[in-house]
């Protein structure tokens, strides 16, 4: 029988080798300038075909809408969702240069496509020859004008690479022929309707034309919609894309809406195979020029029975590849639910072999428990004994204590007689003008610690009263700041003798407030006497009073905050819960719980 470990191991072993023979995913991101017109939309179609052939690419695609700063923006969220390669259509060069180049700069590949930007920062560049295409398209306006005629130029972005390109190809072909001018161009920003506006303006202002060059074919039919509507049919239209499709450029010409249209490949297709080339490191070209050809009245219902049969047999490979796409997703299940079925195999080994081995130890430790519960069971009668001997003890003790208690009552009625005959006197010597001053303060002090001594001798009377729950709060209305004052006075000799600065602070000479005057003066004494008793030498002392809005809407608008610091050692936070335990000591609280655990084991 194998270990339960080595059981383990060998399931661990299994899962990594499924994991490293797990085909690793590659996300593509792909930032598009517009999806406005057929032609980008054509691209994206182009791409998704390409993609069924690559099932470990994923792309995510975002749309700019012909806006420089969102296309900007859709780049710097493309990197946070961490993509292994870019794909960007930029919408204009120069401004989305920098950004290209950060991407570029950051280890991942760039792949521009369609219009190219201001640096060679990049990996590969897919798209078709804008100059020879502009070329190509003036040599063409020259025939059908036989060298003679005036043209329209629509442009499309005057930042993009495309228009800029198209325009220095289409001016130097037509340098060639002095009796072809062009008397206007307009920038129609790549879409149907500026186009229409513009051409619009045109036939406004009455210009003349034989022919009109748009740079998509889109822009072309919109020119050529304007022209037919007022009533100017007789001219040549010509565009540029030839996309298929009943919005395409080839079934304009069809149509007799353009006279010629010329190929620009979307260069879809050929993007996302240098994307396979470039993440499985297989070589491939940098720079990736696309072919043209005029589409006219001679060829386009040829080209367009060709690409009829091609999207044909792409939709037939389309359904294939779905068909496919499910047998393989039922074999992957097959798989998986081998896989699984051989964990649980190795799982149902593993839980055998621990159930065996805990069945072992169970019977071992019914054998231990056995033995401590006899060991429990006499310990449990040694400590029953032991807590019949405390509760006797207790018994015992509050017997005691009932009996100290009715001595201290008793014995205190004894000293109050020779007490009150002390202050009798001494208030007598303190009326008396014929001692000294510093004579009469002593009598003060001695009057006032023999009253305070009265006091406590009562206050051990009224511990009786308490026990009984007959003790009552005798408030009165008092100046609290002459009632602190005078408990001060009491402690000035004392903290002299210690070196002690003893201070009262109050910004009031008089603040009235209901009290117990015997009780307060109680919690005042015990605070300081414990403040005098943990200050050093040279330390310091104060009481200070506070007036303020109470937290809590009483009978008062006022409260007063009585605050007693001093600079001794303070007490350790883990004793803070015991202040107001009676008789509790932090010097001796370790003693006493090490005293009260061992007397609990019938040890101490």
């Amino acid at each position: 029988m194998i270990s339960t470990k080595r059981s383990i191991s060998l399931l661990l072993i299994f899962f990594m080798s499924y994991a490293v023979y797990a085909d690793k995913k590659y996300i593509i991101g792909f930032s598009q300038c517009t999806s406005a017109d057929i032609w980008r939309e054509t691209m994206h179609r182009e791409m998704l075909i390409e993609l069924a052939f690559y099932p470990e690419l994923e792309m995510i695609m975002k749309d700019a809408n012909s806006d420089n700063n969102q296309q900007i923006k859709d780049i710097e969220d493309l990197l946070k969702q961490g993509i292994d390669l870019l794909i960007v259509s930029p919408n204009e060069s120069k401004p989305l240069t920098p950004i290209v180049e950060k991407v570029f700069n950051s280890g991942i590949p760039v792949i521009v496509i369609d219009r190219n930007i201001t640096t060679e920062a990049y990996t590969a560049f897919v798209g078709g020859n804008n100059y020879l295409i502009g070329k190509e398209a003036g040599n063409y306006a020259a025939r059908l004008l036989n060298g003679k005629g005036r043209i329209i130029e629509i442009t499309g972005l005057p930042g993009s690479t495309p228009s800029i390109d198209r325009h220095r190809g289409f001016q130097e072909s037509l340098s060639r022929f002095p009796d072809i001018s062009i008397v206007k161009s307009v920038s129609g920003k790549w879409n149907w309707s500026d186009a229409k506006t513009e051409m619009q303006k045109i036939i406004t202002e009455k210009i003349d034309f034989d022919l009109v060059f748009a740079y998509n074919d889109v822009m072309a039919n919109g020119a050529h919609s304007v022209a037919k509507e007022n009533g100017i049919e007789n001219k040549y239209y010509l565009g540029i894309d030839g996309l298929y499709g009943e919005e395409g450029g080839i079934q304009y010409v069809i149509n007799g809406m353009l006279d010629a249209t010329f190929l620009y490949p979307t260069g879809g297709e050929k993007a996302i195979q240098i994307v396979h080339k470039i993440l499985k490191n297989l070589p491939f070209e940098r720079e990736n020029l696309l072919e043209t050809v005029v589409i006219d009245s001679t060829n386009a219902k040829i080209i367009k029975l060709q690409t009829d049969q091609v999207l044909s047999l792409q939709g037939k490979i389309e359904n294939q590849n779905s068909v496919l796409e499910e047998q393989i997703s039922r074999f992957q299940s097959q798989r998986d639910l081998l896989i699984l079925s051989l964990v649980l195999l190795g799982l149902n080994v593993v839980l055998i072999v621990l159930v065996l081995r805990a069945f072992r130890n169970k019977i071992k430790a019914n054998k231990k428990l056995e033995l401590q519960k006899q060991q429990i069971e006499r310990r449990n009668n040694e400590i029953s004994k032991q807590r019949d001997q405390l509760i006797e003890i207790t018994e015992k003790l509050e017997e005691a204590t009932k009996a100290k208690l009715r001595f201290f009552t008793n014995i205190s009625h004894e000293f109050r007689t020779p007490l009150t005959l002390i202050v009798g006197p001494l208030e007598d010597l303190i009326q008396s003008r014929e001692f000294p001053v510093e004579l009469q303060k002593q009598f003060n002090l001695m009057h006032r610690n023999s009253l305070r001594l009265l006091r406590m001798i009562n206050q051990l009377m009224d511990f009786r009263k308490l026990e009984n729950e007959k003790m009552k709060l005798q408030a009165a209305e008092y100046n609290i700041v002459a009632f602190l004052k005078e408990i001060h006075e009491s402690f000035v000799e004392h903290a002299n003798k210690k070196n002690i600065d003893f201070q009262i602070q109050s910004k009031e000479d008089k603040i009235f407030l209901w009290f117990d005057w015997d009780k307060l003066d109680k919690v005042i004494f015990n605070l300081l006497a414990n403040a005098f008793k943990f200050t050093p030498a040279g330390g310091k002392i104060t009481i200070q009073l506070v007036k303020e809005k109470p937290v809590v809407k009483s009978i008062s608008d006022e409260e007063v905050l009585i605050r007693i610091t001093d600079t001794g050692r303070g007490i350790p936070k883990e004793h803070l819960i015991h202040i107001f335990d009676r008789f509790y000591q932090v010097e001796q609280s370790q003693d006493l719980q090490e005293q009260a655990r061992l007397a609990l084991q019938g040890i101490y």
